[in-house]
């Protein structure tokens, strides 16, 4: 089993539908980099990150030492990075 953190975590400050918008939206980024000061191992996608909207270059270039970029993409089997 593996540490990991998720975007259901940090609905809030991801922005969520509904509620009003924080004043400095956590990004993907952003989100790896708080995995990373964690030390979480995994980082689930779950929601509030339009994964579907980023291109496969774009996932593979996303620096943090949390996501490597060897496995920047998920599996289509997997639900987690």
């Amino acid at each position: 089993m593996k540490l990991g953190i998720s975007t259901y975590t940090y609905n809030w400050a991801l922005s969520m539908s509904g509620y009003p918008a924080p004043t400095n939206p956590m990004t993907a980024t952003m989100l790896l980099d708080r995995a990373t000061d964690l030390g979480a191992e995994v980082v689930q996608v779950c929601n509030g990150i339009p994964l579907h909207t980023f291109s496969r270059d774009a996932l593979s270039s996303t620096p943090s030492p949390a996501m490597p970029s060897a496995a920047c993409a998920p599996k289509p089997d997997q639900g987690v990075w």
